[in-house]
């Protein structure tokens, strides 16, 4: 099977609301095998963990944003996939 090391990196960028603000990734559908290098940050990377054949392999996340007001807000689904090279 083929070894998977690149990273695929994602951020968010928040306007309006009362800073300080906190981040929450959160894997919402498909492989546990793909996570995120910083799931607290407002900027990670999505990794794959192991190496493997076949077909692609897919995962869905999310970033919820909360304000100091404790209001929060969430990014739409964001796609991670690995596939075999």
């Amino acid at each position: 099977p083929a070894a998977i090391n690149r990273n695929i990196n994602d951020s968010v960028s928040v306007s309006g609301g009362i800073g300080p603000y906190t981040y929450q990734w959160t894997r919402i559908s498909g492989s546990s095998d793909i996570d995120c290098t910083d799931p607290n940050s407002d900027a990670t990377q999505f990794r794959w963990l192991g190496s493997f054949g076949g077909p692609p392999r897919l995962s869905g996340w999310i970033c919820q944003v909360t304000d100091s007001a404790n209001e929060t807000t969430s990014t739409g689904v964001i796609r991670a996939a690995y596939a075999s090279d």
